[in-house]
């Protein structure tokens, strides 16, 4: 029998939305073919969408102050870069399991795995400085 790849086989499965990501649409985003399981894959985006929202911003009706993203601004649609936030994170933890990073903290036996977001990341969620649209 043919063996696809999690990416292609994702693509025809049940997809469901976890924050800004379809599972499938994210599968297939995947920037190589050795991705997550469904299973893992789901609980990655879950887990990247509760550290990625908090941080979020968008710009004000000035455009040129930034706020919070509220529920009501993803309703209509998050911009890109908050959605590819969302990816990178995803990636990264994912990253960290597979390899490590020696980011545990806590004794031996009750260690716990951290994973900090990086600041590229950081700077998709919440950009240095806003830029005007004229026009």
């Amino acid at each position: 029998m043919a063996e696809f790849s999690p990416a292609f086989s994702t693509a025809f499965a049940a997809s469901r939305l976890i924050g800004w990501w379809e599972t499938a649409d994210a599968a297939a985003a995947w920037p190589d073919a050795g991705g997550p399981d469904d299973a893992d894959l789901a609980r990655l985006l879950a887990v990247a969408y509760q550290q990625c929202r908090p941080k979020a911003r968008v710009l004000d009706a000035d455009e040129i102050t930034w706020r919070k993203l509220t529920t009501a601004d993803e309703a209509l649609g998050v911009p890109e870069r908050l959605k590819q936030a969302q990816l990178q994170q995803t990636i990264a933890s994912w990253t960290f399991e597979r390899t490590g990073g020696g980011d545990v903290i806590g004794p031996d036996g009750a260690s716990v795995r951290v994973y900090p977001m990086g600041w590229q990341v950081l700077d998709l969620l919440f950009p240095d400085e806003a830029v005007a649209l004229i026009g």
